[in-house]
């Protein structure tokens, strides 16, 4: 007789903050690589936009992060389009064990995130994990292609623990 063992690590977990075209795209390509995928959002996206598979939580505040289970093993994207509702997850995520925080944005949007983090309190070495742009740097344009780069970027931290800084996505503003 043959015994196979294999070791299984626990599911990877996602929140993402925004159910826009984005967050809908990651959403889905997250599922499909594996991940257990929240989408925050305050109204929701349209009914049949998402599979089953996808928890939805309606929150219009980041509230819900003060009772999140597991949040060392889950990453947090943000895109919500909105800059203000950006920074007010990503903040709030940041100041949470999370195991990283990733927003869809520019440099200047990284920039003015960190400095509200650092204001806030958030430590500067958690405030200096943000991940903004989020993605490897793919050369991405469409939601799915934005997608596809940031659930690489979420595998690469999993699998290996870093991103080098040449695999990142660069902001195109």
């Amino acid at each position: 007789m043959t015994v196979l063992l294999e070791k299984f690590a626990p599911q990877r977990r996602l929140l993402v903050v925004g159910a826009g075209h984005v967050g809908r795209a990651l959403a889905h390509a997250a599922v499909r690589a594996g991940y257990r995928v929240a989408l925050a959002s305050p109204a929701g996206p349209e009914p049949g936009e998402v599979s089953g598979e996808i928890e939805m939580l309606a929150a219009a505040d980041p509230a819900p992060l003060d009772r999140w289970e597991d949040a060392e093993r889950t990453h947090v994207v943000v895109a919500t389009g909105d800059a203000d509702s950006d920074s007010v997850w990503a903040v709030a995520a940041l100041a949470r064990p999370f195991a990283d925080v990733g927003v869809v944005g520019s440099r200047t949007k990284a920039t003015a995130i960190r400095h509200a983090a650092a204001a806030a309190g958030v430590r500067p070495e958690r405030v200096h994990t943000l991940r903004c742009p989020v993605g490897l740097d793919l050369g991405a344009v469409t939601p799915a292609e934005i997608a596809v780069s940031i659930v690489a970027e979420l595998i690469r931290l999993d699998r290996t623990g870093e991103v080098p800084d040449g695999w990142r996505r660069t902001s195109r503003a």
